[in-house]
């Protein structure tokens, strides 16, 4: 009866053990698939906020002001149109007069732009700023007309 009983004594132990082990592995499995899940999860959050971003950056409107309303929009993101007057290119810095219907502005843009040429039309998105005591826009885009 002895060693009956250590046999299953044996296979109990051998369940346990089994138990133990499945039980072991799947933890490590869960953990793996929620670590998985999270990661993925996590990268699907950041491109659609990314997307969003650029989405905004593009559509984004900036609101659309004549010369003389400038004064008004100080360190403010805007749009105005007109004709180029006056341009002045010293290697990747762009200086030009803008003239509208209303007046005339100082822009000052960067990067080289060989299609701009005098009395073009143009669309200029950018910050108004003032620089010298005078009021002028930092061209963020500049666009034909």
């Amino acid at each position: 009866m002895h060693p009956k009983k250590i046999d299953i004594h044996k296979q109990y132990f051998n369940i346990y053990r089994l138990l133990l082990y499945t039980t072991f592995c799947n933890i490590i499995v869960i953990e793996f698939m929620q670590r998985k899940y999270l990661f993925i999860f996590t990268l699907i959050i950041s491109l659609l906020g990314l997307l969003s971003i650029i989405f905004l950056a593009e559509f984004s409107e900036f609101e659309k002001v004549n010369i003389d309303e400038l004064e008004s929009q100080i360190d403010q993101r805007i749009i105005i149109q007109g004709k180029l007057v006056k341009i002045q290119q010293k290697s990747n810095v762009n200086f030009f007069e803008v003239e509208d219907q209303t007046g005339v502005i100082d822009v000052v843009a960067f990067g080289n732009m060989p299609y701009i040429s005098k009395n073009n039309y143009v669309q200029i998105d950018g910050k108004v700023v003032i620089y010298k005591g005078e009021l002028e826009i930092i061209a963020d885009k500049i666009k034909l007309l």
